[in-house]
């Protein structure tokens, strides 16, 4: 079952941070499990922004319930949702450095900006869509020092085989 799977692959990672972090050190994360055959993704994201779903230029976050990161609290239980992907959708799973990244003027490239270079990238393979969304970035940031990691995850859908 996918939804165990997952609320069993945070619940483990919570728990083997929290044993001995005297620190109070934390982790962000989002744990995703794909059906291709049925074009459902099961998920959760434990303080981590929500993956963004991109089907024939329309970006949407996927739902993602407030929640901790990982390492906080002993115990802590990440919702799991579920979400249908159509064929030709494309999905972008991110770190927060991405809408975090800031330019010179300390403006941060924040949600809407990451919406609209999503929106631009409607055709585009998923390795596309990381070099758009990368070069919209550099752009926006231009001689600014990067203050955070910048991670990012494409993934296309494809029809059943």
């Amino acid at each position: 079952d996918p939804e165990q799977a997952v609320a069993a692959i945070v619940a483990d990672t919570n728990e083997a941070l929290c044993e001995g972090n005297d620190s109070a050190l934390f982790v962000t994360l989002c744990v995703a499990i794909a059906d291709l055959r049925a074009g459902r993704l099961t998920y959760a994201c434990a303080g981590h922004p929500a993956p963004y779903l991109c089907v024939d230029g329309s970006v949407q976050a996927l739902p993602v319930p407030p929640g901790l990161p990982v390492g906080v609290m002993p115990g802590f239980r990440a919702a799991v949702s579920t979400a249908d992907v159509p064929a030709g959708a494309c999905l972008l799973a991110f770190s927060d450095g991405v809408t975090e990244a800031m330019n010179a003027d300390g403006e941060l490239l924040g949600h809407r900006r990451l919406e609209n270079f999503l929106a631009a990238c409607a055709d585009l393979s998923p390795a596309g869509v990381l070099a758009a969304v990368s070069a919209g970035i550099d752009g926006f940031v231009t001689d600014a020092e990067q203050a955070d990691d910048i991670a990012m995850l494409a993934w296309a859908a494809t029809a059943p085989s």
